[in-house]
């Protein structure tokens, strides 16, 4: 799967939560990313 397709379907999923959802996806990317820049591997 390409990243733009992957993004694709990120953002057609978001289209489709609300504000209280919204909040929850934006707190956990939050952690996502602090998470990947203190540790690169998966």
């Amino acid at each position: 799967m390409e990243s733009t397709e992957i993004k694709h379907r990120i953002t057609e999923t978001l289209d489709n939560l609300n504000l209280e959802q919204l909040a929850l996806v934006e707190k956990l990317l939050t952690e996502i990313t602090a998470y990947f820049k203190t540790d690169k591997s998966l």
